[in-house]
């Protein structure tokens, strides 16, 4: 900044005050006018922020361990972070997701948000968007063989992570009413083979890829996060267009037993 220089001597009190203030008064203009460009500097930086994915593993799976497609998903042009909320707990682990995104959304709340998830832990996703209300934080919800109305491997489990269990509370709670609430765009893909076929009522996407394995075995189930046929599907999906077909069901039209199919083929 330069340094401000004042009259040597003024012959009339009056002249020398009014040239000093008329020297302040431009110093603080544009003091004001260099702040004002600091303060926009971050929103700007906002704005040309890349979409932001969290990925979410499957039961106790580290976000981390979903490689290569992690780094698939950096190359299509988003951030991601991996998150590690085992699925021991879903509603503590869906609490600890909205503090996530929350946190997120108070730094920048333009940037586009979306939940890439596997297997049991899309019921942490889905208890966070419809019932912590983050669908209105969240553009798109991307399911990789979701437990969406339970798992026989779910009622082994010990408790609370036996929620996953057709007929608990939390699948109850969660199926009560339409399934794909809010402006957040649902995506499922699954294995033809898969188990589970991960339907939700309401407006969803529905993608998959051919099974190799028999339903019982689960294996196909497992093996999406790691599929490389998956991954043009969750790229695809995660900038918005559906790999599959878009469908709208009824509200209460998909059940356990119309959906769960350990004999598929």
């Amino acid at each position: 900044m330069n340094r401000l220089t004042f009259p040597m001597c003024c012959d009339r009190k009056h002249a020398c005050y009014v040239a000093i203030m008329q020297i302040l008064k431009k110093s603080f203009i544009a003091l004001a006018a260099a702040a004002g460009a600091a303060a926009v500097l971050p929103a700007a930086v906002h704005a040309e922020a890349k979409p932001l994915v969290y990925v979410i593993g499957g039961f106790i799976a580290p976000g981390n361990m979903y490689e290569p497609l992690n780094s698939h998903l950096r190359g299509a042009g988003f951030d991601v972070e991996p998150l590690w909320l085992t699925g021991l707990d879903h509603r503590a682990d869906a609490n600890r997701l909205k503090g996530i995104v929350d946190g997120r959304k108070r730094t920048n709340p333009s940037r586009d948000i979306s939940i890439l998830t596997h297997s049991n832990n899309a019921l942490v996703d889905r208890y966070y968007l419809k019932v912590l209300g983050g669908s209105k934080d969240v553009k798109r919800s991307v399911v990789l063989g979701g437990v969406e109305y339970g798992s026989p491997t779910g009622c082994m489990l010990p408790a609370p992570a036996n929620q996953s269990c057709n007929g608990s509370a939390l699948i109850n709670q969660l199926n009560a009413g339409l399934d794909t609430p809010g402006p957040t765009e649902y995506y499922s893909i699954r294995s033809t083979r898969d188990p589970l076929s991960g339907d939700l009522d309401g407006r969803q996407c529905r993608a998959s890829v051919q099974g190799y394995l028999p339903a019982a075995a689960s294996v196909d189930h497992a093996w999406l996060g790691w599929d490389p046929r998956v991954v043009p599907l969750v790229i695809s999906s995660l900038k918005g267009t559906c790999p599959g077909q878009w469908v709208t069901s009824p509200e209460g039209s998909v059940t356990y037993e119309n959906s769960v199919d350990l004999n598929r083929k």
